[in-house]
């Protein structure tokens, strides 16, 4: 199978706040976990995801809060769904990049202590 994402995935574990579309049979505001995230999208966990197609907005809190749309890419069942952001602003897309950049320099720091460790055990 051929990789077609556009943007490197980095691994996170944070919480987005996501309003749901108002057929989801669910609170119209929820507070759900996220695995991964990338200039393009992310993948949310939730045991029930919503359908190929669905759009929704949510909200990820860093220096600022940042709103953003999206739409479902595609979905595992019981385990959680990959959505796409849609129109991105310039500033969203300024904000996103810096909790990118955040991202990844703890992920650099974390990797490094883990050297230093093996080196020194």
């Amino acid at each position: 199978m051929t990789e077609r994402r556009k943007h490197f995935r980095y691994a996170v574990r944070m919480d987005v706040e996501i309003e749901w579309p108002s057929q989801a049979l669910r609170a119209s505001k929820s507070s759900v976990p996220v695995s991964d995230i990338s200039l393009g999208g992310m993948f949310i966990i939730t045991c029930e995801p919503l359908p190929i197609g669905s759009e929704f907005s949510m909200c990820l809190f860093f220096d600022q809060p940042l709103r953003l749309r999206c739409v479902v890419q595609h979905f595992v069942p019981g385990r959680g769904m990959g959505v796409k952001f849609l129109d991105l602003t310039d500033s969203s897309q300024i904000e996103l990049f810096k909790l990118l950049e955040a991202i990844a320099e703890q992920t650099l720091v974390l990797t490094a202590n883990q050297a230093t460790v093996k080196k020194s055990g």
